[in-house]
């Protein structure tokens, strides 16, 4: 084997020597460098993690990537989001899951580096802003979050069983970094040594990293105030019958009207400008927190600004009643039941049965975007602090 000395570099991990040392290869000199990039990943030894450039890098050029596939917005318009998930698998999660096989994410502060450019790029294609729930970037898409990937097992069987075995033994491996990554899950997934020693048994771990995503995010939309329209939603499955489904491209986000889209998807995820939403967090000219039952109606200051109350209940602009008499009108002759649900149930109920009915969801997508434009012709009211009584709570 003949060694070329101009591609050969060497490097130092953990302390430095007194005296440093000289390589030689048929009498060159080995050059001795802080940072390499072998097959394709870089290591550094003068940081914590031999990984760190790595991340660095490929979260720059995810992020490099991200905005240039959105450069078509000036060909084409919008990017419709179904191509948007495309050109996202084919050009920016190819980065962020660049040597996954040999690096699992240990460090939070790294990972959260790859997440950065995946959560605006997501954003951005779903019209949301830059404070929306993160759970619902996935459950909307049907993609996974960066930390749900789970490297496979295709090294070399000598590597990988000595990882093993060192794993087993405590000390620090490629399997402890895995089994460290897996046991850090939001909904940990137990990953004993045993559980890496077989093809089937691997199997099955990635069936649990699935299912712990799908836990996490489920849980996350349970909990969550801003996300009460997405707790029963149901999707009709290969075999035609409805069920609860956490992760998978939406049927709205395939409408054709991007403004339309944009704002029910807004609406839905609650990521809109109604007050219920908008005044949640403190401003740039309001420092101080404005309680839920604060947050009234700017058109009539009667009730709470939230999605049910401006689609539905307010009539205090001319404008509102007229159009939600048509709305009301098409949607009942595009779909019967929906009568019955409006003169029975209370109006959040009926709002959630309208949002998540593919029948009428154009209908329903016009509605809202017109709903949102008059709510936007009148500046929000915004509770003075002396308002901010003590006892009110979130």
């Amino acid at each position: 084997m003949v060694i070329s000395v101009d591609k050969t570099k060497w490097m130092i991990f953990g302390p430095l020597p007194r005296r440093m040392s000289t390589i030689r290869v048929n009498g060159n000199v080995v050059k001795l460098v802080r940072e390499y990039k072998f097959v394709g990943i870089w290591f550094t030894s003068v940081k914590r993690n031999i990984f760190e450039k790595h991340y660095s890098v490929k979260a720059s050029k995810a992020q490099g990537v991200a905005h240039a596939c959105f450069t078509v917005d000036s060909m084409i318009g919008s990017l419709p989001p179904k191509e948007g998930v495309r050109l996202y698998m084919a050009r920016v999660d190819p980065h962020l899951i660049s040597g996954c096989e040999v690096v699992p994410d240990v460090t939070s502060r790294l990972t959260a580096l790859l997440e950065k450019p995946q959560k605006r790029y997501l954003r951005r294609l779903l019209g949301l802003r830059p404070r929306s729930m993160r759970a619902v970037l996935f459950t909307e898409t049907g993609l996974l979050p960066h930390w749900a990937a789970l490297p496979d097992d295709h090294y070399a069987k000598a590597a990988y069983l000595s990882s093993l075995q060192l794993s087993a033994a405590g000390s620090i491996s490629w399997a402890s970094d895995l089994r460290t990554v897996l046991a850090s899950f939001p909904t940990p997934v137990p990953c004993p040594v045993s559980a890496l020693e077989s093809a089937e048994s691997i199997d099955n771990l990635i069936a649990g990293v699935q299912l712990s995503c799908e836990t996490t995010l489920r849980d996350q939309l349970n909990r969550a105030e801003r996300t009460y329209l997405l707790r029963k939603r149901q999707e009709r499955g290969e075999d035609g019958k409805l069920k609860n489904v956490v992760l998978c491209f939406r049927h709205y986000l395939r409408l054709v009207s991007s403004p339309h889209r944009k704002a029910f998807t807004r609406f839905l995820l609650s990521d809109h400008s109604l007050a219920v939403v908008a005044l949640r967090y403190p401003g740039h000219y309001r420092k101080y927190h404005i309680p839920r039952a604060w947050r009234l109606c700017r058109l009539c200051l009667l009730d709470v600004e939230d999605e049910s109350h401006a689609a539905l209940v307010c009539t205090a602009h001319p404008g509102l009643t007229p159009l939600r008499e048509e709305f009301l009108r098409d949607v009942f002759v595009l779909q019967p039941s929906l009568r019955h649900l409006a003169m029975t149930r209370s109006a959040n109920v009926f709002l959630g049965s309208l949002l998540l009915d593919r029948i009428v969801t154009t209908r329903v997508a016009k509605f809202v975007h017109d709903v949102l434009q008059i709510f936007e012709t009148k500046e929000m009211w915004v509770a003075p602090e002396h308002f901010n009584l003590e006892g009110w709570q979130e």
